[in-house]
């Protein structure tokens, strides 16, 4: 886990983006949805009831645990390193100077797109970072992906650009 300090710039990612909308939609759906599945499946199967019930409770935890994780952990950049942060389901310590372009875009093709390690809190990006070396990003259940180049969502993508070219230019 990386130290907070005072000259550590961080930049969140779902303020601007569909994340929470999706989380409260999917949170609601779950509330209205599982006393509806329990009494259905307690007609034919009780305990498969009971079982699609705490499924549905974990899976509720999960979506309000994964908001409140992207604002406790957000990307962060200090002099040396680029913390990239998806919450706690995507980390990887970034050295500035491996970092090839930042661009802003959002319009790619679907092959284009395939290109890319997408990390994203929601469905939508808006930056692209490309990489001299393929980077390592470790996932919350340990698997490791790398890739030179990821999709991400920044909410300030002006100033997420500004920082790690100034960073880089010291």
């Amino acid at each position: 886990m990386m130290i907070k300090d005072k000259n550590m710039h961080t930049f969140t990612s779902y303020k601007e983006s569909g994340y929470k909308p999706l989380m409260i939609g999917l949170t609601l759906v779950s509330i209205l949805e599982m006393p509806l599945m329990h009494f259905g499946l307690s007609l034919w199967n009780n305990s498969v009831a009971w079982f699609v019930t705490i499924l549905t409770i974990l899976s509720m935890g999960y979506f309000i645990w994964s908001y409140f994780d992207l604002k406790k952990n957000p990307i962060s950049l200090d002099e040396t390193y680029l913390y990239f942060h998806l919450g706690s389901r995507v980390r990887s310590k970034i050295k500035l100077t491996d970092i090839k372009e930042v661009i802003n875009n959002t319009n790619l093709s679907y092959n284009e797109k395939r290109e890319y390690l997408e990390f994203t809190p929601a469905i939508e990006f808006n930056t692209l970072l490309h990489f001299h070396t393929p980077q390592h990003f470790k996932t919350l259940f340990g698997k490791i992906y790398k890739g030179d180049k990821i999709l991400i969502f920044v909410d300030d993508y002006g100033r997420f650009k500004k920082e790690i070219m100034k960073e880089k230019g010291k």
